[in-house]
């Protein structure tokens, strides 16, 4: 499976140095928010960043899976949602280089899916007037601390207030069910009181495996 992607990727460009400006890079940048809120300092690891002719960077991303967005029996509005979901993760390193000593200046955005029979690119151009692409970049740090306070929220109400998300496609839906059955198996004390290891235990415990693989259907994985 390695081989074909490499092998996809390999049909769509020629890798070309001379563009290359990070590769495999940890970012960081703290967000202002609130004083009723904790610090928000986020956290990333940006695949490549390459140079444009006009001396700004693109931001690029490479995806092992397929471009569930670019699908043509999905309706339209999930198309678009499923883009707007996927791209956000290139706003927030292009957020977070803005942030960077100098400021960098990110035009361009790419996600580079390389599942399937051929490898296929998402592209976003951000605004090219300057001071448009700077709100674009606040909007993008202001639904970070938006996203921030919502879990804050839901910590303050207790770990089982993490029922489920909006992503029907999400792992959630089939894992927490599994994982908690009822509420007489844990309090909400006791979840907020377990570390990250001690659930992890509890779902072995339980002969639940986080991991399911392509193609398989989550909770059929999770209960083999």
């Amino acid at each position: 499976e390695s081989l074909g992607l490499l092998e996809n990727y390999l049909r769509f460009e020629t890798p070309d140095d001379e563009t290359l400006v990070e590769r495999e890079a940890w970012l960081e940048a703290t967000a202002k928010v609130p004083s009723s809120l904790p610090p928000l300092k986020v956290v990333g690891k940006v695949d490549r960043v390459d140079r444009e002719d006009d001396g700004s960077l693109r931001v690029v991303d490479y995806k092992t899976g397929q471009a569930a967005c670019e699908r043509p029996y999905y309706k339209e509005e999930l198309r678009n949602e499923l883009r707007e979901r996927a791209l956000f993760q290139l706003r927030v390193y292009a957020w977070m280089l803005s942030r960077r000593d100098g400021g960098a200046d990110v035009s361009a955005l790419r996600l580079l899916y390389l599942g399937g029979e051929k490898a296929v690119a998402v592209d976003e151009a951000l605004p090219a007037d300057p001071k448009d692409r700077r709100k674009a970049l606040e909007d993008t740090e202001r639904e970070l601390v938006d996203i921030w306070k919502r879990i804050r929220a839901k910590v303050d109400q207790g770990a089982l207030s993490f029922e489920s998300c909006d992503r029907k496609w999400c792992f959630c839906h089939a894992a927490r069910p599994l994982c908690f059955p009822s509420a007489d198996d844990a309090s909400e004390d006791d979840l907020a009181a377990k570390s990250v290891k001690e659930l992890r235990e509890l779902c072995r415990a339980r002969g639940l495996d986080s991991v399911v693989k392509r193609g398989q259907d989550a909770r059929a994985t999770l209960t083999a």
